[in-house]
């Protein structure tokens, strides 16, 4: 009796399984054959093997699981040249295995379905990268708890930016260059949650509104910040100074104003820093000579006012400065001009600056470009000038009392 039962027990396993296991296999196969059909251009031949005399786990872009064979856990066509439709009809998005969904820089065109938290619950990568995707990124996506990446710059989405607070997983978020709208401050204090966010990238939308303070509590690990060319006003909150692990900050075009926090000196891992286009005002932080390892400086079309600070020739691998446009005053200072770092460009125009131009022999002669013009130097123009060997562009002194 005991015997029977087990035989009838595999048996009831065998019946419930294989069908299943079939309709799953079948349902990829249907759903990889019907984007392929979506396609009506293929200049690199990338869909060539999607052809059901080799099987779609051997297709070019598609890996299937180890642990459960002939499901399909990543289908990544990144720069293909492909141009059709990826829209929610062909069945792409059931392929409820995938954990990566790449498409980027192709010619794809479509939108995301409205439920697909529920027929990819299992997605930690998104790529959707310079297409033409369009429509809105619905909230239900904010649902896939798992999902680690979510890359979906140079596209076209709309509407409102996607609820964030569930993406405990979350490490890089880009979103750039569409046509989304929100909140920055309700955006940012959602992500403090992701406790391992290393990227966000949020520029050239139409966010709006002004940093929060709870910008400070962001992931430790956050190295990139990019928030440029949105309408975000106000000012830069000093707790931003506990983002430690930052090596990019970029928020230029945007109507920012107030002071640069001097808080900014303690991210020491900084290399870039583009606060151009705003509206700072008051002094340049001496903090920022704490920067040793920054490499560019835009802080260029502000009203900042007062000197250039002198602790900037701590910055011994700074390669740019622009600081033009802006209401800075006195004299330029001889140990920024000594920076042998400074190889593409040193921007100093349109300021009120006084006195000579400090420049010896030997100092700056890897420099590309350098402008000076419309302050109030006097002086001769150096004739150290000659030594700059990469000099590309023309030095400009006019509008100076230079001889």
């Amino acid at each position: 009796m005991e015997k029977l039962f087990s035989i009838t027990l595999m048996l009831f396993i065998l019946l419930t399984t294989i069908p299943s296991s079939h309709s799953n296999n079948h349902t990829d196969l249907e759903a990889l054959l019907a984007f392929k059909n979506s396609i009506h251009d293929d200049p690199l031949h990338a869909l060539s093997s999607w052809n059901e005399t080799t099987h779609f786990c051997r297709w070019n872009g598609v890996s299937c699981s180890k642990r459960h064979p002939n499901r399909v856990v990543s289908v990544s066509l990144h720069s293909q040249g492909l141009a059709g439709s990826l829209s929610p009809h062909i069945g792409l998005y059931n392929l409820s295995s995938v954990e990566i969904f790449g498409f980027d820089f192709n010619r794809l065109h479509g939108n995301i379905p409205v439920d697909i938290s529920s027929t990819l619950p299992k997605l930690r990568h998104l790529y959707l990268n310079s297409n033409n995707f369009s429509g809105v990124l619905l909230a239900s996506l904010s649902n896939s708890s798992l999902i680690e990446s979510i890359q979906v710059t140079d596209n076209s989405f709309t509407g409102n930016m996607i609820h964030l607070t569930r993406f405990s997983a979350l490490q890089y978020l880009s979103t750039g260059n569409n046509r989304l709208n929100g909140d920055i401050g309700n955006i940012l204090s959602s992500l403090t949650n992701c406790t391992n966010l290393k990227s966000l990238s949020l520029y050239q939308n139409h966010f709006t509104g002004s940093l929060p303070d709870s910008i400070g509590n962001l992931s430790n690990h956050l190295s990139f910040l990019n928030l440029h060319k949105n309408l975000l006003s106000g000012s830069i909150p000093s707790s931003i100074g506990n983002l430690i692990s930052l090596t990019l900050l970029s928020a230029h075009t945007n109507n920012l104003k107030g002071p640069i926090p001097p808080s900014i000196g303690k991210l020491h891992k900084l290399q870039e820093i583009s606060l151009l286009k705003n509206r700072m005002t008051h002094e340049m932080p001496f903090s920022l000579g704490n920067l040793t390892l920054l490499n560019k400086l835009y802080l260029g079309l502000n009203n900042l006012s007062g000197s250039i600070p002198q602790s900037l020739a701590n910055c011994t691998n700074l390669s740019l400065l622009y600081l033009s446009y802006n209401n800075l005053s006195g004299s330029i200072p001889p140990e920024i001009v000594k920076l042998s770092s400074i190889g593409i460009a040193l921007d100093l125009s349109h300021n009120i600056l006084t006195g000579t131009i400090p420049l010896e022999d030997g100092a700056l002669r890897n420099l590309g470009i350098m402008d000076m013009s419309h302050n109030r130097l006097s002086g001769t123009i150096p004739s150290s000038l000659g030594s700059c060997v990469m000099l590309s562009e023309v030095a400009y002194f006019c509008g100076q009392m230079l001889y």
